[in-house]
Parts: C-alpha cells; structure tokens; sequence
C-alpha cells in the first residue's frame, strides 16, 4: 500500500493504529508489511467481519482508558472527523496517544470542493451522519486550536462522474434532490456515477483528461477530499 511506503522513512518505529477502522482492510495490508498494527471501531458488525478474517481490531471507543499506556507512531483517522461530535477532542487525543516523532493521517470531504460547488443540494456527502464539514481554513482552526500539530494540507481527487450528472441536469431544468432523502434516489445517482466513472475507464482519452482535471483541482484546492498530516 502506497500509504505505508510514504509513511514508513518517516517515523521511528511501526506502531499504527486504525481509528474508525471497518472491516480492517489497511490492518491486514500493514500487518502483514511488518507493521504492527491495529483497528477500533465503534461499529460491531463490521469489526465482527474484521476478526472472522482473524484481524486485530476491535469494539473500542478512542478515549477508552485501556489506549492510555500505549504510544502509536501512526494514528490513521479516514473519513471520521466529519461524524464526531466533538472534533477537537478527537484531535487532541490522538496527539496525547502519538509517540515523539509520529504523524496522523486524517481525510475528510472537502467543502470547497467543485462537485459541492456544482451539486450543491445534490453533493451526495450532505448526509445525516456528518455532524461537521471542513475546508481547508477551518480544519486547519481546528488542529491549531485543540494541539501543538503542525499541519500539512491538500485536496485530492475530482468527482467527475457526479460533477457531470449534475450539470446534465440542470441543464435539463431538472432540481436537484438531496442524496440522503431516500433509498431509491441514492441508488440511481450511484449508478448512473458507477456508469459514467466505467466508460471513463475504458477510454484512455477520457481517462487522461480526468486525470489532468484531477490535478487542476489538487492545484487550485478543489478537490473532493481533504488529506492532512499532522506532526
């Protein structure tokens, strides 16, 4: 994994842990690259499935006190910030859990993205379950307000495929219908992406220009999601 080789020259030791880990995908790939890693979450059925396929992860909350006496090199956070109700606690724990020289790797969706710009109402990321939205101004408030990190920032990756859709459509007069308002609703923008992202795929002209269109939005911090690392 791509992730661990750029994080490997840079820490001291090979401690990581997975914080909103799932089904442990990137414990078992860390794992079995010589780190020594583990996943929580808060999330039974899906650690459940982690610890059938015999991964370390398990039913904890961050701030669970048994964490307290160890120290982590790396602190992974994907996609989590956005769902907790206190973000700066969640910060701030992670930096008392990092051992000296250690980095936090945090995503979350980007708020001055294009596709939220363009979707609007439509961006599929305007969901029940995200209790916070982030550009690139406020998260950097927010880890300077609840730590001593310093921070590095970008924004990565472009949602062509719904960028597209929804340009299409109001184009033909049609409203956008806000992506958490029904099951049938999410279903269809999602294949109808799933489509478009195929033929893109499938075309290697289509695909150097979405690849081009990806790093113009890195460049000019549109992109749809925040990547940060904090030291």
């Amino acid at each position: 994994m791509d992730l661990l080789k750029t994080w490997a020259p840079t820490v001291r030791g090979t401690r990581l842990l997975d914080v909103g880990c799932g089904d442990g995908h990137l414990i078992h790939v860390a794992n079995a690259a010589g780190w020594h890693a583990e996943g929580i979450d808060m999330a039974s059925g899906a650690i459940e499935l982690a610890q059938s396929w015999g991964i370390a992860c398990r039913v904890l909350d961050f701030f669970d006190p048994s964490l307290d006496q160890n120290r982590y090199d790396v602190i992974h956070m994907s996609e989590l910030i956005e769902h907790v109700p206190n973000p700066s606690r969640f910060i701030a724990r992670a930096e008392s859990l990092l051992a000296p020289g250690g980095l936090v790797y945090l995503t979350t969706p980007n708020f001055d993205s294009l596709a939220r710009r363009v979707l609007q109402h439509d961006w599929r990321t305007i969901h029940f379950e995200h209790l916070s939205y982030f550009n690139e101004r406020s998260l950097s408030t927010l880890v300077r307000g609840a730590s001593g990190f310093r921070m590095h920032v970008e924004s990565r990756n472009i949602a062509v495929p719904s960028i597209v859709r929804g340009a299409a459509q109001r184009l033909r007069g049609r409203s956008p219908v806000p992506a958490a308002t029904g099951t049938k609703t999410v279903s269809s923008s999602h294949i109808a992406d799933q489509s478009l992202r195929s033929r893109v795929y499938a075309s290697p002209t289509l695909l150097k220009a979405m690849q081009a269109a990806n790093r113009i939005a890195s460049a000019l911090r549109i992109g749809d999601t925040l990547v940060a690392t904090l030291r």
